[in-house]
């Protein structure tokens, strides 16, 4: 199979990224079980890769930084927003949730406050990417080669470690470079372009 239709199934990877997800979340016996468990934030990789693979399509379809963020938001947001009463159900008794703590969470950004009543790290990750990714766009394209892109992931990776005294930002940021990555994976992709449509 060809780099370029691999892409076309990004849709089935995700997919297959959330079961890994659910299971790193759940509890079982099943042989082979455990091993799959302990390393479920694969799960999350894959999904971030694909994502920025998806992100670097949408922005050669369009370069509008308001229409891509248009789109990328009425695919989180909404589904997001129906778990969230559920989520503060819960917390407002697991966590003496507060009110600035709920506006947080309803705009995705109360992971990064440093406290534990985020309802979930990844929308705020995957928030800050979507600001990042038209710039990290502009460095793919303009970087070229593959040593050199592979430079800029490791640069991706050092900028992380800052952070690795603090779990709700180390879980963000190490993201990062699996985004990138998506992006550089994307744009070979189109040294032998075949049109198709991203669904953005």
């Amino acid at each position: 199979m060809k780099l370029e239709n691999t892409l076309k199934y990004r849709s089935v990877w995700m997919g297959i990224a959330m079961l890994w997800v659910v299971l790193y979340h759940s509890s079982g016996t099943l042989a082979g079980y455990s091993f799959f468990k302990n390393i479920g934030y694969g799960g999350v990789d894959l999904c971030l890769f694909a994502s920025g693979a998806g992100c670097y399509y949408s922005l050669c379809k369009n370069s509008d930084f308001f229409g891509f963020a248009k789109r990328r938001l009425l695919r989180i947001f909404p589904t997001y927003w129906c778990f969230l009463p559920f989520w503060f159900i819960y917390a407002f008794k697991a966590f003496e949730m507060k009110v600035p703590d709920v506006i947080g969470n309803i705009f995705g950004v109360q992971n990064f406050t440093g406290k534990n009543t985020a309802f979930n790290w990844y929308i705020s990750a995957i928030l800050l990417f979507y600001i990042l990714a038209p710039y990290l766009k502009m460095v793919c394209d303009k970087v070229g080669a593959l040593p050199k892109q592979l430079l800029v992931v490791a640069l991706l990776f050092a900028f992380s470690v800052p952070f690795w005294n603090n779990f709700t930002l180390i879980v963000t940021v190490t993201r990062l470079p699996i985004f990138y990555l998506g992006m550089i994976f994307a744009k070979s992709s189109t040294r032998t372009r075949v049109s198709f449509e991203v669904g953005m």
